[in-house]
């Protein structure tokens, strides 16, 4: 084990001038394009991309009631985890661009990591057997890590949501935070991601059993860690409000918010209808009293 442990650690991405580039293009488009604040305010409210538990105008909500003294989660407008308040107001401190920049780094670095879990898979499955399609000249073919980082940043969608400030981003970032530590077979920080992941979110927690099964076996790593968020949270605003406001919205949906899901639903009873009118307008007039 020791010996696989010292392999992993080897692994490593080399920055090349393909990767200066990639995050360098990165950078500077989505750097550029949040100087225009109405992108970022449009992108802001659009229920394909942000929802009430990821809108960083409810989040701006939230801190504007905790930096008065007014519980965040009465009113049932803020959705989000207490530890935003704390790291967000941290934020408000600093020049306005520091926000902006928060978001960038944080996609450049789940792009980053990415190209690095990229590396491990490929290191962790170079003596599986390959069927034809995967081997070149008889050796198996590599996907480069830095094209892996290139279609998540210039995924439309990936810009998005950095441009529209969702919160979703750290979400994003603790999954694949943990999926990388468990890779390299870091117990405590794989767990703490995913257990990070999970209080952001609720939904990561589907990922525990895939870590557990590639950690042997560290349930109570996560209920420690996960515990230790939350009594954090209740000492942040002094009640277990956060609870029913942050996984009771997920869960028993008080809060119905026009989403991509429910346009798509819309949508799609529309097509049936107009589908249904066409059947309808087909059929010989002797036929039509027969219709209901």
């Amino acid at each position: 084990m020791s010996k696989f442990k010292q392999e992993l650690t080897d692994v490593k991405i080399i920055p090349n001038l393909k990767g200066v580039i990639i995050f360098g293009v990165a950078f500077a488009i989505r750097f550029i394009l949040f100087q225009f604040s109405n992108i970022t305010e449009i992108l802001g409210s659009r229920v394909e991309i942000v929802t009430p538990v990821t809108s960083f105008t409810r989040l701006t909500e939230g801190l504007y009631l905790f930096g008065n003294g007014v519980p965040p989660y009465d009113g049932g407008a803020f959705h989000q985890a207490p530890l935003f308040l704390a790291c967000f107001q941290l934020l408000s401190y600093l020049p306005n661009i520091s926000i902006p920049l928060t978001y960038i780094i944080t996609d450049l670095l789940i792009a980053y990591l990415l190209a690095d879990i990229t590396r491990i898979k490929q290191h962790l499955y170079k003596d599986f057997p390959r069927i034809d399609v995967e081997l070149e000249a008889g050796k198996p073919k590599e996907i480069d890590p830095w094209i892996v980082s290139g279609l998540y940043l210039f995924n439309p969608l990936t810009v998005a949501s950095c441009l529209s400030r969702s919160t979703l981003l750290f979400t994003n970032l603790s999954i694949v935070l943990g999926i990388y530590y468990s890779l390299r077979n870091n117990k405590s920080y794989g767990m703490f991601w995913i257990a990070m992941a999970t209080y952001l979110s609720f939904y990561p927690l589907m990922l525990v059993i895939p870590a557990i099964l590639i950690l042997t076996n560290n349930t109570s790593l996560y209920i420690g860690w996960l515990s230790g968020l939350l009594i954090l949270s209740y000492l942040l605003v002094d009640s277990w409000d956060f609870m029913q406001s942050t996984y009771g919205v997920i869960l028993l949906l008080p809060d119905l918010t026009p989403n991509i899901v429910t346009c798509v639903y819309l949508c799609c009873t529309d097509i049936s209808e107009i589908q249904e009118s066409s059947v309808v307008c087909c059929i010989p007039s002797e036929w039509h009293h027969g219709c209901v």
